[in-house]
């Protein structure tokens, strides 16, 4: 029922419930980035995905440009659209080749 409300707008997501889930990212992010380790992960990982070094550093300066206009357009396109059943199945189990005959 709460997907379909912020599906169809009916209950758009609050500036209130938006700061709380920036708030709640902001503090996990440097709460994951405490050791020095972790921070040059986050760096390396960046730079490994393609992206620069400054996409870990600035990552609350960048959550604080998502607006509560975005969050519930984003909302609204992604579980207002028909929804996408996915079968995952498992790789046949591979059969051994024939061993060589020597000629």
């Amino acid at each position: 029922a709460e997907f379909n409300a912020l599906a169809d707008g009916t209950r758009p997501i609050t500036a209130e419930e938006l700061t709380r889930a920036k708030n709640y990212l902001k503090v996990r992010h440097q709460q994951g980035r405490q050791r020095l380790k972790e921070r040059a992960f986050g760096i390396g990982w960046a730079e490994t995905m393609g992206l620069d070094a400054a996409f870990d550093t600035d990552y609350a300066a960048r959550l604080d440009t998502i607006s509560l206009d975005d969050v519930n357009r984003m909302a609204r396109r992604v579980l207002g659209g028909p929804p996408a059943i996915v079968y995952s199945l498992p790789f046949p189990k591979a059969t051994p080749e024939p061993a060589a005959t020597p000629e």
